[in-house]
């Protein structure tokens, strides 16, 4: 804004200026996001291998039952992502028809060792080393806030560096937009986690779902916290708006301070100088604390609610997906519904009536326990760290052996 500063006077013209470096900087910007936009288009249309829309983990079993792609995940069970990605390594897959197919085998005479070490089946953002500072971030930024817009000696800090705050709430949005995803994630294994988890579980995929839509779609699905999460979404893009408005002294908007029946303004201290009003500066106020609450409110009940481990591994790959389901009796119902896309599969999984899935220890197609997911009855829930099977005997002998 022209004049500066210390020079605007209350009756004056105010002028808008543009620096023609960042408005050319801004143009090209819009235009590269055009391109590759344009070019995502094109490369969508390539042939994809699919004949239907798959979502979620039924779709990745209608995927694998035409196949022997399964036997390769033998042992696999509680694995950790580095040992699968060993033992596929030197594996080569297709996708032909909504099926996946074994493709070329690479021979590999180099010996390659994989060091085991612990996995947090958790994303980062979803365990407390990734929490706890985000949280008492979000506090930090509730108290400095009133500092930098109230405070005239922490006010030059905006005033000098006036994308600072803008750069925070970037910085906010960034990091809940992770948490959003991660919390997507792992909902269906979570609600298998809990045992005899309804059909429509296995298709459930919030992955692909919009922003703006997500929260809707959860709480009629009664997923509060996944829908929760969902606004603090939304909100997060209304928070950098308002903070991007905060390059103002805030003491000018304080009632009676503001010079409202002063018609000379010879020391440049009133709020008509600046390109805030009264009501929108209050509104802005006043939407980036609440946000911030909410914030670390949702924040802490997602910790509370999804920090403990319930799976052997991270999900999100197919890989271990399959791992999952690779000796699941329940496989036999996903024969030849390939052609299926997610709606056309809820009806059909909810047409068996009476069954209901679990994640857990169970006996296998093959006689042996496996963990994974499953119809129930299943033998065990999982508890992260212990081996269901190394607490039971099996019948793999006579009974002179025991």
């Amino acid at each position: 804004m022209y004049p500066d500063k210390d020079d605007r006077k209350e009756d004056d013209f105010k002028f808008v200026r543009i620096v023609p470096i960042w408005s050319r900087l801004t143009s090209a910007s819009l235009f590269v996001v055009a391109f590759c936009g344009m070019l995502l288009l094109f490369k969508l249309r390539r042939k994809s291998g699919l004949l239907s829309d798959p979502k979620g983990i039924a779709g990745i079993a209608a995927m694998a039952t035409q196949s022997h792609i399964l036997q390769d995940f033998q042992g696999l069970d509680i694995a950790p992502t580095p040992v699968i990605h060993k033992q596929l390594a030197h594996r080569r897959y297709i996708l032909h028809k909504s099926s996946l197919w074994q493709g070329e085998y690479i021979r590999n005479t180099r010996t390659e060792e994989v060091t085991e070490k612990f996995e947090n089946p958790h994303p980062l953002m979803l365990t407390l080393k990734g929490g706890i500072p985000y949280i008492c971030g979000l506090i930090i930024v509730m108290v400095l806030l009133p500092l930098f817009l109230f405070q005239p000696n922490a006010n030059i800090v905006t005033e000098k560096i006036p994308f600072l705050l803008t750069a925070i709430g970037t910085v906010i949005k960034l990091l809940w937009g992770t948490i959003d995803m991660d919390v997507r994630i792992v909902e269906p294994f979570y609600i298998l986690s809990r045992r005899n988890a309804p059909p429509r579980t296995l298709t459930l995929d919030y992955t692909g779902t919009p922003p703006g839509y997500l929260p809707v779609k959860a709480f009629f699905n009664r997923h509060y916290l996944v829908s929760a999460v969902g606004v603090g979404a939304v909100m997060t893009e209304v928070l950098t708006v308002c903070m991007s408005s905060f390059s103002v002294d805030g003491k000018k908007f304080i009632s009676g301070d503001g010079h409202d029946d002063v018609l000379s303004d010879d020391d440049h201290d009133s709020r008509y100088t600046t390109d805030e009003t009264f009501k929108s500066f209050w509104v802005s106020f006043a939407l980036a604390l609440g946000i911030l609450v909410y914030l670390c409110v949702i924040a802490g009940v997602v910790y509370a609610k999804r920090r403990h481990y319930f799976l052997p591994r991270q999900p999100g790959t197919i890989a271990s997906v399959l791992a999952y389901i690779h000796q699941s009796n329940m496989l036999v119902n996903f024969v030849n519904t390939q052609r299926l896309d997610s709606t056309a599969m809820t009806r059909y999984l909810e047409k068996m009536k009476g069954k209901t899935y679990g994640l857990g220890w169970f006996r296998g197609r093959d006689g042996e326990d496996h963990c994974g997911i499953d119809e129930e009855p299943i033998a065990a829930e999982y508890k992260h760290g212990v081996d269901w099977r190394k607490g039971r005997v099996t019948g793999v002998s006579t009974w002179d052996v025991y």
